[in-house]
């Protein structure tokens, strides 16, 4: 720089403009160098001290680097814009990949199928361990990742040798058909699950191909029901899986209700029974089962008993003797008197009372009956669960009867009832069962107080009739609706009387057919003339 202060002229071939910007970021330049000041000479006793300033002397040098950062962007705009460093960036930052998942509703069955399991084999199917469940899988999974979030989630599915496969539904309600779900290069993805499930929307059904799963309930601790939420029942404290607690409280309260309602079967047993003198008097021994009957039924007894007793049972009964070595009743009998009463009634309503309570007084303690009737079953699969229950063989009637409604939380004698009553209804009615003529299937034809039985012969063959008998006799015995608006001969036959008898009542309403009875009723005017 010349003396007096001034600049030096500029060189020829630069614009005023670039001379102003030179010379400003030159006296920038110099007042910045003249204002920082020199750190001095310590020794290595002044360290700390030292530091101390050499950290006071950075943050002054930073605060210069950014007053010059500043003073260079107003001078410069176009080059000094943005602190950010400008050009290509040669080793960019790779982007998250962010994977979606799926929920997808997974049905494992215990064996093979072609179609939709009931709605009924849920529960049971659960607590097996397997039934359906909800599986929250990344849409990037292949086969084999596929496969084993399966098997972990239900772990009996890697006890098959013979393996499963995925199975869809068919459209509509009730019971559907199934069909295979086929795989493509790569075997079962979640693509593929995602494609054929509608995103989730519909069950996936799993089904094992050649084998069978057992489906006995597992124990509360198992590895399948780890991840459920668990809950204790009040009645006996035990802690279960909350999905299972509502079937284990209603056997938890039967064993309550058995255990208080008084005597057990064992303290009966094991209780000497009393000599009863007056029933040597009013009763005598079956010689084929060596029971005591009154003597006013032996002879009907005598005439049906042995049909259905065991034969090593028979030989067993026929070695005992009539006094010493015969032992007493397991259970507690009623007297003669009692049991000959309802024999004796005059009234016919109270005799079939009298009758009533004593053959439910007799069967109290036999194993009782179960009939469970599913409310969100088709009318179909309904009819088919009344049909296959009354239609079973060697069954003790009057044994004690216990109704459930799946899907309501009645219970009582009151679902009884109501099972009853839908019984005989369906016997009025018809049953949706399709033999061959028509999807309604009756049993009895006419009008009211003139029904009678169908002559279709596939029902007698198929032993509907019979079963129609138990559904009238089990309604009676369990205080259930009677079945009226039958035809008075048919009535007079059931009850024991006479063909003649029942021959003499009939009348012209009691032909079903419309064409028959106006033939009948012309015949009848020709023969009076």
């Amino acid at each position: 720089m010349a003396s007096g202060g001034r600049a030096p002229p500029a060189p020829s071939g630069v614009t005023p403009r670039v001379e102003v910007a030179a010379r400003a970021l030159v006296q920038l330049i110099a007042r910045e160098l003249s204002a920082t000041p020199t750190p001095p000479e310590v020794s290595i006793a002044e360290s700390a001290p030292v530091s101390v300033a050499v950290r006071a002397v950075d943050s002054v040098q930073s605060h210069n680097d950014v007053r010059v950062r500043q003073a260079m962007r107003r001078q410069f705009p176009s080059m000094f814009s943005t602190d950010q460093p400008r050009g290509k960036r040669r080793f960019p930052t790779p982007a998250p990949c962010i994977v979606k998942r799926t929920d997808f509703h997974i049905y494992v069955l215990s064996g093979p199928s072609q179609f939709t399991p009931k709605g009924s084999e849920e529960l049971p199917l659960a607590y097996a361990g397997l039934g359906k469940r909800m599986l929250n899988l990344p849409d990037n999974l292949l086969h084999s990742e596929t496969m084993a979030s399966v098997e972990e989630e239900f772990p009996k599915l890697k006890t098959l040798k013979g393996g499963w496969m995925f199975f869809k539904s068919a459209g509509g309600s009730g019971r559907r058909k199934l069909s295979i779900i086929p795989t493509d290069s790569e075997g079962y993805s979640t693509r593929l699950l995602k494609t054929a499930s509608n995103n989730g929307k519909n069950i996936v059904f799993v089904i094992p191909l050649q084998e069978q799963l057992s489906t006995e309930p597992l124990p509360y601790d198992s590895a399948e029901f780890a991840k459920m939420p668990q809950s204790t029942c009040i009645t006996c404290g035990s802690q279960m899986p909350l999905q299972l607690l509502p079937l284990h409280v209603e056997e938890c309260n039967d064993i309550l209700t058995e255990s208080e309602s008084g005597t057990s079967l064992d303290e009966v047993i094991e209780q000497p029974n009393p000599p009863n003198t007056r029933m040597g008097e009013l009763s005598e021994v079956c010689p084929i089962c060596l029971e005591s009957y009154p003597i006013d039924v032996l002879s009907f007894h005598a005439s049906t008993c042995g049909e259905g007793m065991d034969p090593a049972h028979h030989s067993d009964a026929a070695s005992m003797t009539r006094t010493e070595e015969m032992p007493g009743p397991s259970v507690q009998r009623l007297p003669a008197t009692v049991s000959a009463a309802w024999a004796n009634e005059v009234d016919p309503r109270k005799a079939c009372q009298l009758f009533r309570e004593e053959l439910l007084e007799r069967n109290y303690e036999c194993p009782r009956l179960f009939l469970s009737i599913d409310l969100f079953d088709a009318e179909e699969e309904t009819d088919s669960s009344l049909i296959s229950f009354f239609k079973m063989n060697n069954v003790n009637w009057a044994a004690p009867l216990k109704c459930r409604l799946r899907g309501d939380a009645a219970v009582g004698q009151g679902v009884n009832r109501h099972v009853l009553s839908m019984a005989m209804q369906k016997l009025k009615t018809g049953f949706s069962i399709n033999l061959g003529c028509a999807a309604l299937t009756s049993l009895f034809e006419g009008e009211m107080e003139h029904r009678v039985p169908s002559a279709a012969a596939v029902l007698r063959e198929s032993n509907l009739f019979e079963m129609a008998g138990r559904m009238i006799g089990h309604s009676f015995l369990h205080g259930g609706f009677g079945f009226s608006g039958l035809s008075v001969p048919v009535v007079t036959l059931l009850t024991g009387g006479s063909t003649d008898t029942a021959a003499s009542a009939l009348t012209l309403l009691d032909c079903p057919d419309l064409d028959h009875r106006e033939t009948i009723g012309f015949v009848s005017v020709l023969v009076k003339k």
